[in-house]
């Protein structure tokens, strides 16, 4: 007795948690990775207005980006997806290029979200919550090109590779070739 118990703070809350996977943890220089974000709410109500941020490092270079719900904005980082169910989860698929060397971390966090959540605080930046995750890519430089991939110890329109081929004909004339399979 005169006690009161707040039920509709207990009640009203949505447990939101975070995780980052990466396709490839170790991609060679100007190779595309792909990053999936996964959101998961354990209620014990649905989650209305939620929002993640992941905003992409300057080495990597936005390619595409397919959500299961909402909508991504590459620009702000900012993935609006609205409503996730308790008991349910959303996904967000960014593919970028890598477009420098050395080690690259992405970090993604819940931004915003109108329930409370009980364990952790969006948008606090707190590495330890559950609510924020993390790729780190460690980036391969590409080997160089030697031209002669065909193995027959000339550089020439058979040799298929990433760039061109330029080859000596008989008469000493260097010639370009752009054919179909480079």
């Amino acid at each position: 007795t005169g006690r009161r118990l707040n039920l509709a703070n207990a009640i009203d809350r949505a447990d939101l948690s975070l995780a980052m996977t990466v396709n490839n943890p170790t991609p060679t220089l100007g190779s595309n990775v792909s990053f999936t974000i996964t959101v998961s709410n354990a209620g014990p109500q649905a989650a209305t207005g939620v929002q993640v941020l992941d905003l992409l490092p300057a080495s990597l270079s936005f390619v595409s980006a397919t959500p299961s719900s909402g909508s991504y904005n590459p620009g702000s980082g900012l993935w609006q997806l609205g409503t996730i169910a308790n008991g349910s989860s959303a996904t967000l698929q960014i593919t970028a290029m890598v477009t420098a060397t050395g080690s690259i971390e992405n970090i993604a966090q819940v931004a915003a979200a109108n329930q409370p959540d009980p364990d952790s605080t969006p948008g606090n930046g707190v590495v330890s919550e559950d609510d924020q995750s993390s790729a780190i890519l460690n980036i391969q430089p590409v080997p160089p090109c030697k031209g002669d991939f065909d193995g027959d110890g000339d550089v020439d329109a058979t040799d298929s590779g990433l760039f061109n081929a330029a080859y000596g004909s008989r008469r000493g004339q260097v010639r370009y070739s752009d054919a179909a399979d480079f």
